[in-house]
Parts: structure tokens; C-alpha cells; sequence
């Protein structure tokens, strides 16, 4: 078979397979991520003693098992033969490492249920709980909960807090906490059951505060908190600052500007410091400065300089003016954003309204514990913290040894997606790993995928990972960060369209402090069809009535309608929304321009259209002198019935019926036999037998009208199904 051009990014792909280095790598949709992860897992199959000495970890069950599925696979045909020349490069490379792999181990060992170790975050905590209970502090047998199961769990807790206090004196501390919390709330109770509700579900994110409440009532303790939360947050907001300013022509000749502005009078420099500030609270002051003396309030560069404004008249005309107005557009966020911080944390009515809350969370977090023994079940929370208890023990237990001694590579999916216990917990389990010692970590993901937000996201670890797995108490763990660059979905029509496009947004210059990510241009697969070039169609305010949404809806309708006669037999055109509730203006202006349109999802069961339809059959079924209901029927998609047939010679629905009937019922003129009123009157019908109507044919207006055979499905009769044309939503 002819080779295939090498993929630009071909060199990477084969590099991270080196099962001897540890790799961070960022696979963007549609580059081969799971081909890459599987290809990498096979590589390290044929030369491990044992499968379990690998493990691969992903973010839901989905993902796991459609790896788990295709290693299989792949282990499967490669025991039965070894790799063929029919197929594509990188086909075949993943057979060829399948068959080493299945040539390593026994088939029994491989091709069992459980034997390949792919599983999620939360199955793995589970192992881990399970062997060891009471190590991890929980009961044996307890049950995972989640969705609404959990909110019904955390709703009940906060009704029960609520009618404890209740019963509690007025000097109560925590009764008191709830009234002064309700009066902060104009006595809103379901929004302050609301936000209790919010923290439950996030508790593992507040454990500072949450101990802090089992130890001390202190308004004061919680001031000091507070203000080492905001001094973090502060100190990394200003060492992003720092290191933005510094990098800009500007930032490395500032100790000369100053020295400019104080050799000419000017008397801006007395509000500038002499050097770039420090980055850490005593040089907040200093670039509060510098942003008040070069941004306006909105945080654009000044355009007007003079005296006024500190400097000297003809300052705008000088190559330091030039030097401000290059200042990149993230050193200009930064320098903006940082007049919002300020030296202390909260004012003392702050303080008290968080202490007010953390007691009410920590009794409310008290009661859903309770609830949660009550039923022998636990969130996926309390499931990551008692496997963390295993990890954290200052004696390993056995299990955890064992674990440490088998387990030599770790590979994890979709690292985007990780949250903070799922990090703290990734860190313990290659607690002790030193690079060169047959040991791995492998972690892939595509950052731009993290506005997903799974279960409290953080997309900042995979940003930070790149440059190695930062852990508390423990070395860096070196990581070589990779790219892959080949988009096998899409065309190259849309990818370079899309290059275009997101290479002059705010993802050129990513502010890491807000979770903003780079865009890494993407190049097409070779050989790959051209494709169409797309079209971008804005709609905004244009002065008129007319709301964008509904602008665009009709010009959507218009350009569908145009192009549906030129289109080719058996395509059909998809129409992709952002939500299910804007469904119904888009459905409204493809019936006004008389576009057929076939919704696959969104439509809620009472908008189906044949949701009335059926409403009138059951009436008719239920109540036989409904006429109206009758009348619906007769007009429904399965009889058809026209407006003349209805009308005409019978005052009644019943006469009707019986015509139609006439000695056998269901047969109309000519002896022909119109099967609808049969399947739901006659003998083994829906109203004789709850059975359901049989084979659609043709409508009972024809059959009145033309006497013509009923012999022909309904589907066959629609003009564009028929041709295979037609719109989908």
C-alpha cells in the first residue's frame, strides 16, 4: 500500500512514546489524543511484567470506556494475526504495537473483563476505599450519589439545620449566625438555603475555613484567614504584573525613564518609583501609581500628556511616549486590574458576614454527613478526601505500599478537567517517583476544551504542569511539553479559516491569571479534501425592532430555502443551536419561508406536533361523542381528511364515521379498505385491544375522494424524506 505523506507533527507523535521520559501534551480536538494515549499505553504493555504496573486515568466513564473498548480491540485482532500492509500509516503502527503487546502476556491475562487498567478518578478512589474502609475513615458498602439524588440529600440537610435552629435560644451562636445571615438577605430564605446548597457541593475548596469553625468562634482568627487568602491572591495577581512589565521595552529601561522624567521637572516622577516595583504586597502602592499616572480610568493607554497629567508639554511626541502606548494589551490588564486590590482583605462587617456563613456551612456540611451515614452513601467529594486519607497517612497501610511498589506508569486523560483533589491526589500517588528510574507520568489534554468546567475544573494545572507536576512538600516532577499540530477532522478550508480568525483575538496574548489560554495555529491532515471555506454572518443592534436572534433566524430561513434545490440527492443540511430555548424563533422563520425542517432534539414531549394529534385520538377513545375531538382526528397526519370531505352532506361526525365504516368498517368508496378507522374502531384496534395503529397508508380523504388503494407508507409519500432532502435541527 502507498505510503502517506508524513503528518507535520509526526516527529512529536513518535517522540512521545518514550516510555523512558514523562511528557505533557496538548492535543487539541480532532489531533489523535486517544490514538496517541492508546498507542503510548500499548508501547508500555509489551515491555511491563504486568498490565497492572500501568494505569490510565480519565475524567468519566465514556472516556474510559471507549479507550478500555479499543484496546481490546486492538489486543484481540493482533492474537489472532499479526499486522497486515493494508492500512494507513498510523493504523498500522498501532497493530503493530498491539501484537507486540499481545505477544508480551498471556491472552488470559489481557483479554479478561478487568485487565486493562483504564479507569476514572472517582472508580479509582473507589478501588481504593473499598480494599481499605476503615483506613480511609468511612463504613464498608456505602453507595456513590450524585445529580439529583445529592441536591435532594443537601436540600434535606439545610431543612434540618434550619428547623434545629429553630428550636434553639435566642443567644444560640449559630441561630444567631442564620438571622444575621437572613437579615443581610432581606429574610430570603431559599436564596440563603441556596448558597448553602453551592458551598456543600464545593466544601473541598473551603476546608481553611471549614476547620478553622471546628476550632475557633474568633471574629479575629477569620480576619487573619481571610487576609492570607487575599495576600496570595494579591502576591500572584503582582508577580504576573511584574513579570509582563518587565518583559516589554518599557519595563527594562524604567529605571532611565524615571530618570528622564525627574532631570526635566516633571512631576510625574515624584508619584513613580525609581525602579519596577517589587511583586509582593509593599510594592502594591507603587503600581497603583504607575497605573493611575499612564492608564485613563477605563485602562487604556493615555493619549493626551502634559503638565495636567504630570508630564511636560511635548512629551506625547518623544520615543517614552511610544514605549507606553506598545505596552501589550495583557501588561495593560494586569496594570488596570491591580488599582482593585487593596492592603487589607475585608472591612470588619466582611469579616463578620463570613463568619456568619462558615458556622452555618459547617453545621449544614455536618448535617449532609449525617444524612449521607444515615443512607450508607457518599458524594464524590467525600469520595476523593478518604482516598486522600489513605495517601496521607503518616503510617502507608499495606494497600497503599503495595500500590507504590506495582504501579510504574500513569497516564491521564483529559488533564484539563482536573480538579484540586484530584491534583493533591495525583501528586501522592507519584510521591517518591524520581526521573531515570522506570517510572512515567504522561498527562494530555486541550486546555481550550476546560470551558466545560467538570466538576470544578482547574484549567490553571494543566497551563502550570507544562513546565513540570508542581507538588506540596515534594520536588518538581519534570514533565517535556509537547504540541501536536494535526487536525484529522476537520478540512482545510475550516482550519485555516479558523488560524485566521483566532490568531488576532484576546488567545494571542493569554492572561493565565483568568484562565485564558494560547491558540496554537493548527495544520490540515495531507491529502485531506479541500472542504468549503466557511461563512461568518454577525447580527447586532442595526436600529430597528427587530432583535438579532430574530434577524438572523430570517436569514437563516432565506439562505436555506435558497439552497435547498440545489442539493444534491440524499444530503441533508444540520442546523446546530446554542440552547433549546431560542428553538422556537428559529422554527417560526423556517415555517414563514416554507422550509421543512425535522427537530432531532430540543423540543420538549408537549411541543411534538403530534403531541395534539394524539391528545385528540385519546379524547376520541375515551369519550366516543367528542365530536371536536373527532374532527381532530379525521384531520390528523394519519387520516387527512379535507375540509370538503368533513363539511360536506353530514351535519355530524358520527354519519361520517359510519360512511366511512359502512358495513365493514374502515372501508371507504369502491369496496376499498381505508385501514385507520379499522386499527382504532374495528375488531383488535386501538380502542377494542390498546394496540397500537398499524402500517401508515394512504390518508382517508383520498380514500373518500378518489377510492384509490391504500397501499402506499407514509414515509414513502413525504416529497423530501422521499428524496432524502430536507433540514434538520
Amino acid at each position: 500500500m502507498k505510503s502517506s505523506p508524513p503528518l507535520a507533527d509526526s516527529l512529536i507523535r513518535r517522540q512521545v512514546l518514550d516510555i523512558e521520559q514523562s511528557f505533557h501534551l496538548e492535543a487539541p480536538a480532532g489531533s489523535g489524543k486517544t490514538t496517541q494515549l492508546v498507542a503510548r499505553f500499548l508501547n508500555l504493555l509489551a515491555r511491563v511484567n504486568h498490565p497492572g504496573e500501568i494505569l490510565v486515568l480519565t475524567f468519566n466513564r465514556q472516556a474510559a470506556g471507549e479507550v478500555k473498548l479499543r484496546l481490546f480491540n486492538l489486543l484481540r485482532q493482533a492474537s489472532n494475526r499479526p499486522p497486515g500492509r493494508q492500512a494507513a500509516d498510523e493504523e498500522l503502527d498501532l497493530h503493530r504495537l498491539a501484537y507486540q503487546a499481545a505477544q508480551a502476556h498471556p491472552p488470559e491475562v489481557l483479554l479478561t473483563p478487568d485487565s486493562l487498567p483504564v479507569m476514572t478518578f472517582h472508580s479509582f478512589c473507589h478501588q481504593l476505599v473499598r480494599q481499605a474502609p476503615y483506613e480511609a475513615g468511612l463504613a464498608p458498602g456505602l453507595e456513590l450519589i450524585e445529580g439529583e439524588d445529592q441536591h435532594w440529600l443537601q436540600h434535606q440537610a439545610v431543612e434540618m439545620l434550619r428547623r434545629h435552629l429553630m428550636d434553639q435560644p435566642g443567644e444560640h451562636l449559630v441561630r444567631q449566625a442564620l438571622i444575621n445571615r437572613l437579615w443581610r438577605l432581606d429574610n430570603n430564605w431559599p436564596r440563603l438555603a441556596g448558597e448553602l446548597i453551592d458551598l456543600i457541593s464545593r466544601r473541598d475548596l473551603l476546608s481553611d475555613f471549614l476547620n478553622l469553625a471546628r476550632l475557633s468562634q474568633d471574629p479575629g482568627k477569620y480576619q487573619e484567614v481571610m487576609q492570607n487568602r487575599w495576600e496570595v491572591l494579591v502576591c500572584q495577581d503582582l508577580q504576573d504584573l511584574q513579570a509582563a512589565v518587565a518583559a516589554t521595552p518599557l519595563g527594562r529601561q524604567w529605571s532611565d525613564f524615571w530618570h528622564h522624567l525627574r532631570s526635566v521637572g516633571a512631576e510625574a516622577a515624584s508619584c513613580l518609583p525609581a525602579q519596577l516595583p517589587s511583586a509582593d504586597l509593599d510594592g502594591l502602592t507603587d503600581w497603583q501609581a504607575l497605573a493611575h499616572t499612564l492608564l485613563t480610568k477605563e485602562g487604556k493607554v493615555r493619549q493626551v500628556w502634559g503638565p495636567k497629567n504630570g508630564f511636560y508639554a511635548g512629551f506625547k511626541k518623544t520615543g517614552w511616549a511610544e514605549l507606553i502606548q506598545a505596552l501589550p494589551p495583557a501588561a495593560l490588564d494586569r496594570l488596570h486590574r491591580c488599582r482593585e486590590w487593596s492592603r487589607l482583605a475585608a472591612s470588619p462587617s466582611e469579616v463578620a458576614a463570613l463568619h456568619d456563613l462558615v458556622l452555618l456551612l459547617s453545621q449544614a456540611i455536618d448535617s449532609y454527613e449525617q444524612l449521607c451515614r444515615e443512607r450508607q452513601v457518599l458524594d464524590f467529594i467525600a469520595l476523593e478526601q478518604a482516598a486522600l486519607r489513605l495517601f496521607e497517612a503518616i503510617a502507608p497501610n499495606d494497600l497503599m505500599l503495595l500500590w507504590d511498589q506495582r504501579l510504574k506508569h500513569l497516564l491521564v486523560d483529559e488533564f484539563q478537567d482536573t480538579s484540586q483533589n484530584q491534583y493533591h491526589l495525583l501528586c501522592r500517588i507519584i510521591s517518591g517517583w524520581q526521573p531515570g528510574e522506570d517510572r512515567s507520568l504522561f498527562v494530555v489534554g486541550d486546555p481550550k476544551q476546560s470551558i466545560y468546567g467538570w466538576r470544578e475544573a482547574r484549567v490553571q494545572f494543566f497551563v502550570q504542569a507544562a513546565q513540570g507536576l508542581r507538588c506540596p512538600d515534594q520536588p518538581t516532577f519534570p514533565l517535556e511539553p509537547q504540541l501536536l499540530t494535526t487536525n484529522f477532522r476537520s478540512s482545510p478550508a475550516l482550519i485555516t479559516w479558523v488560524n485566521e480568525l483566532f490568531e488576532h483575538t484576546v488567545m494571542s496574548h493569554p492572561d493565565p491569571a483568568v484562565d485564558e489560554v494560547k491558540f496554537h495555529a493548527a495544520t490540515p491532515k495531507p491529502e485531506a479534501a479541500a472542504g468549503v471555506p466557511p461563512e461568518l454572518a454577525l447580527f447586532g443592534i442595526n436600529g430597528t425592532t427587530e432583535q438579532p436572534r430574530q434577524a438572523e433566524a430570517r436569514w437563516l430561513a432565506a439562505q436555506l430555502k435558497q439552497r435547498l434545490p440545489d442539493l444534491p440527492a440524499g444530503e441533508r443540511i444540520g442546523i446546530l443551536l446554542f440552547t433549546r430555548t431560542h428553538l422556537s424563533i428559529y422554527l417560526e422563520a423556517l415555517r414563514q419561508a416554507g422550509v421543512p425542517v425535522k427537530v432531532k432534539e430540543g423540543l420538549k414531549l408537549s411541543a411534538d406536533p403530534l403531541v395534539p394529534y394524539l391528545v385528540n385520538l385519546t379524547r376520541a377513545l375515551v369519550r366516543p361523542q367528542d365530536d371536536l375531538a373527532w374532527v381532530g382526528v379525521l384531520r390528523s397526519p394519519w387520516l387527512r381528511l379535507n375540509l370538503d370531505s368533513l363539511g360536506h352532506r353530514h351535519g355530524t361526525v358520527a354519519p361520517l364515521v359510519r360512511l366511512v365504516g359502512h358495513g365493514a368498517p374502515g372501508r371507504g368508496r369502491g369496496g376499498r379498505q381505508c385501514p385507520y378507522l379499522s386499527g382504532i374502531t374495528g375488531p383488535g384496534g386501538i380502542g377494542a385491544s390498546g394496540n397500537h395503529l398499524g402500517t401508515d397508508s394512504i390518508p382517508l380523504g383520498e380514500c373518500l375522494s378518489t377510492g384509490r388503494s391504500p397501499d402506499q407508507p407514509l414515509a414513502s409519500r413525504d416529497d423530501d424524506r422521499s428524496r432524502g432532502q430536507g433540514t434538520g435541527i
